[in-house]
Parts: C-alpha cells; structure tokens; sequence
C-alpha cells in the first residue's frame, strides 16, 4: 500500500470519528431539558396571586373575581306571582401570576379546590363528589401575565370550580420550597356571555318544577339535590324521578324561562342546548332502559306576549334515552329539534323554528315504555354559541 493511499485512509478514518461525536453531541442537545432548580436557586420576587382589572370589587389580598354576571329579568314568576323570574348572562375575566427567579427552571401552579371537602364533612354530602383541578406551568426564569400564564376558572378535568376557597399550590422542579396560596373565589365562569348563556347551574332556587297533573298518583316534583355522586358542577343538581302512573309516558319536568329575543340574530344551526344528564345504575328502583330526557325549546310564535301557551305554540324538543351510568355531557343543536308530538304540549303552532320567538328551555323526564318508574338528574343547563360545550 502507497504512501498516500496510507493518508486518505487515515483521513477518512479521522472525519468518520469527528462526524460520529458530532453527532452524538446533537442528539444530546435534542433530549429533554428539565431545567431542574441549581443548588443556587433563589426566588428574587416570590410567587404572588394578582387580580384582573379595577371594575372588580374583590379584595386582591383575600378574593379571585372571575366573573361579572349581569341579571336579565324576565317577569313574574307564573307560579307566584310575588317572585320574579331572571336569567344570568356572564362575562368571563382571568386572574394571573407573578415571580421572578435567578436562574430558567420548571415551576408549576397547581388549582384546586378544597371548599367541597369541607362541605363533605359539614353537611354530610356524598363523599364521592368530583373535585376540579387546573395545572399550570412553564420554563423560565419569570412568571408574568401572558395568556397561557392565566388562569379563566377552567379545569383539567370534567368537574367546575364554585365559589368557595381555592388553593394555589406552586412549586419548582429540584426546588424543596414550596408556596401554597388560599383565596376566597367570589364568582367563576369559562364562558363568554358572547359565546354562551349560563341557564342554571341549579345550586340555589329559581326552577320551574311540574308534574302530570293527569296521573292518578302525584309523583315527586323535581327538585334540588345533593345526593348524587361526582356533580359535575358545585354540589346541587336538579333530580327527576318518578312513576308514570297513568301511562301516558309523561312525568315531569322543569322549565327556564329566558327572554324573548335573547337568541334573536342567531342560526338556528348555531346555537346548542348543554347539561349534564345522569343515569342512574340499574340497582336503584328505575325501570332498567326506560327513562328518557327530553330537551327542547318553547317559542311565543303565534300571539306574541313573550309566553308560550301550549294550547296554540309550538315546542321543539329532543329525547335523549339515559341508557348511561353517571354522568354524561348531551348537547343537542336548536336546528336539529323536532316539534313536539304532543298537543298538550306545543305541537300546535306553525312548526317553524324561530329562534327570535324562544322564551324557554325545558327538561322533562318521560317512561318509555310507558307505566315505567324513572329517574335521572340535570346539571349545568347552559346555551352555547357556534359549538357545543366541550367540558
């Protein structure tokens, strides 16, 4: 072998080791950067809970405002006259965080709430309510305001944070030290008043209860209870049960009234109907397969007093059957509704859907098949725009 044949040989064999090392180099660069805390680590300004704007009247010290809720009202309530009847629009506002460290780390803020724990032991509730949690976090060297830095009142999971206290658990990663923050949460909402209108989350009064007053047994009125497990929204839903004594499928309901024009300039293909519907399991006294929900709209389309009236409007619903256990978000779409079949019950206007004409939203259980006994539960009746619910 020559002299120079010698060299390139050598030559080659160098750059091959050189490219070999290079490369094992990058590919250590590619790997996950941790960014654990140095033993040096230090927070230079330390975790802090901020406020959203100045038109918020809670206290930044103690309070997380989320929300600005503003009451629509719709009149007197046709069960009595002495109360008046009201829906609630909301307007969302995030609360932020800030710190500044020595050094770029992975921190964390960790959202929950304990205020239903607590209520567990006190009131003796469910132990298996569900419990909402949000985490977030990042790498750097400072927290500030920017938007994935926020916090809208959303969670992680399927369950909503409700006014109560909240814990604020923030850490960083190498870092032993840990700040646990408790705030008093005044109001919370995910949603845009322009992309949503919150009906009921059936923690307080204001439903519109009925039974078939045709059977011959009365049944229980719906009504608000806590005895369900994991409620996916603070700690009431509405409950339905009952028999269909006389067989005519029917058993009962509740209507929320809204105000005539609120869905004014919609598409009817625009606008759904959310809640969580619960099925119960099949050792708890239901007919199995037998309870159906149906979910609809009623418009003043005829006489324009901003009332339905059964007898001459019309009611386009949906009928769900809770052929589940627990809980299961249902949205259905305004356009996608069918009149009801049932003359007592709004199959006598011109069957047209009308969004502008709409001033309610019911939820009725029925017994299909007929003469059954039925149960479920509603949460978190809520009207959104342009796409479902996706919590």
């Amino acid at each position: 072998m020559t002299r120079v044949s010698k060299y390139y040989i050598c030559l080659v064999l160098v750059l091959l080791t050189f490219l070999s090392c290079k490369r094992t180099q990058k590919d250590g660069m590619l790997g996950p950067d941790l960014k654990v805390a140095s033993s040096n680590f230090s927070e230079l300004d330390p975790f802090k809970i901020y406020g959203v704007d100045k038109s918020s009247t809670s206290n930044p010290d103690t309070d997380i405002d989320l929300a600005t809720y503003t009451k629509i009202e719709l009149g007197p309530d046709p069960i009595d006259p002495t109360k008046t009847l009201s829906v609630i629009k909301n307007t969302p506002r995030n609360t932020y965080f800030k710190a500044k460290f020595n050094e770029v780390v992975r921190w964390k803020i960790e959202i929950s709430s304990f205020s239903v724990d607590s209520l567990r032991s006190v009131n003796k509730l469910p132990t298996t309510l569900g419990t909402p949690y949000k985490t977030i976090s990042g790498i750097s060297d400072y927290i500030d305001s920017m938007p994935e830095w926020t916090w809208d009142g959303s969670s992680d999971n399927q369950y909503h944070f409700s006014p109560g206290k909240i814990n604020f658990n923030f850490s960083v990663l190498g870092s032993k030290d840990t700040t646990r923050i408790t705030r008093n949460l005044i109001n919370s909402t995910i949603l845009d008043s322009t992309n949503a209108i919150l009906l009921n989350d059936f923690e307080g009064a204001g439903i519109v209860p009925y039974g078939d007053n045709k059977d011959k047994v009365s049944n229980p009125l719906p009504s608000l209870s806590t005895n369900f497990p994991l409620i996916p929204q603070g700690i009431k839903a509405l409950s339905l049960f009952g028999t269909d004594h006389n067989g005519d499928y029917f058993v009962g309901g509740n209507t929320q009234p809204i105000a005539k024009g609120m869905l004014a300039g919609k598409s009817a293909s625009d606008i759904y109907i959310n809640a969580y519907i619960y099925g119960y399991p099949s050792n708890s006294g239901i007919t199995p397969n037998a309870t159906k929900i149906a979910i609809g709209i009623s418009q003043d389309n005829v006489d324009g007093n901003g009332k339905f009236d059964a007898a001459y409007e019309d009611t386009f619903d949906q009928q769900i059957s809770v052929d589940w256990v627990g809980w299961k978000l249902i949205s259905v779409k305004y356009s996608n509704l069918k009149r009801s079949s049932s003359t007592d019950n709004g199959g006598n206007g011109p069957n047209k859907i009308q969004p502008e004409t709409a001033v309610a939203v019911g939820c009725n259980i029925l017994s299909s098949p007929n003469g059954s006994t039925v149960g479920s539960a509603i949460d978190h009746l809520i009207i959104t725009f342009g796409k479902p619910l996706d919590k």
